[in-house]
C-alpha cells in the first residue's frame, strides 16, 4: 500500500528524515496541501515534542507546503465514560 502526502523534511540543518502524517486532506491532482494531522494516545513527551517538530516541518518544508497542521492527543479518562482531547491547530 503505498502512502501519500509525505515526503523528506528537515527537522533541522544535519537531520533529514522521511514522513507522513497521519491523517492528510489535500486536493487531488494538485499540489495544493491544506492539513496535515498528528494524533497521540501516549503522554510520553519525547514523541509529542517529535510530532510538533513535524508539524512545524510540515507548514515550512517548500515542497510540501502544509497550510494547516493539527494535533491531537487523547488523554487517560479520569472516570469511566469521560473522554479528554487536547487539540493544538496553527497555520495562517
Amino acid at each position: 500500500m503505498q502512502r501519500s502526502g509525505g515526503g523528506f523534511i528537515n527537522l533541522d540543518e544535519t537531520k533529514k528524515i522521511n514522513v507522513v502524517p497521519d491523517i492528510i486532506i489535500h486536493r487531488r491532482k494538485t499540489r495544493e496541501n491544506l492539513l496535515a494531522i498528528e494524533v497521540k494516545t501516549s503522554n510520553v513527551p519525547g514523541k509529542i515534542k517529535f510530532d510538533h517538530e513535524k508539524l512545524r516541518a510540515y507548514r515550512e518544508d517548500k515542497t510540501l507546503r502544509y497550510r494547516f497542521t493539527l494535533f491531537i492527543r487523547f488523554q487517560e479518562p479520569q472516570e469511566e465514560g469521560q473522554f479528554l482531547a487536547e487539540f493544538s491547530l496553527l497555520g495562517d
